[in-house]
């Protein structure tokens, strides 16, 4: 599970689940609604610009370290549990972060 899934799901219930069921409103089909997880702020997590997301982040970190490479990557844990810490879909650990994806949790070790 990772960023691509991510958005490859979305693409999916984008162009499947919400334009279809959207298209049956338009125009008066009665149907039983589906209930989905709208999986764009796991998304987010990964590439919004504000708040900045996982790959912003990672970007900034990644531009600074030719300037002092010691403790990027603590510095990168920092940053992430900085502007992520509020968000449900995301938890910090000792070495690592976790995101909570629509399959399943992934440890990301750093």
């Amino acid at each position: 599970i990772n960023f691509v899934n991510e958005k490859v799901q979305q693409i999916f219930i984008e162009l499947t689940l919400k334009a279809e069921q959207e298209e049956y409103i338009s125009e008066g089909i009665l149907w039983t609604p589906i209930e989905y997880f709208n999986n764009k702020i796991v998304c987010d997590l990964f590439e919004s610009r504000k708040p900045p997301g996982i790959m912003c982040i990672l970007d900034d970190i990644c531009s600074q370290i030719h300037a002092q490479n010691e403790g990027a990557d603590g510095q990168f844990l920092i940053e992430l549990n900085k502007y992520m810490s509020q968000n449900e879909h995301y938890q910090s650990g000792a070495q690592c972060f976790i995101i909570k994806h629509y399959a399943g949790t992934v440890c990301f070790i750093i």
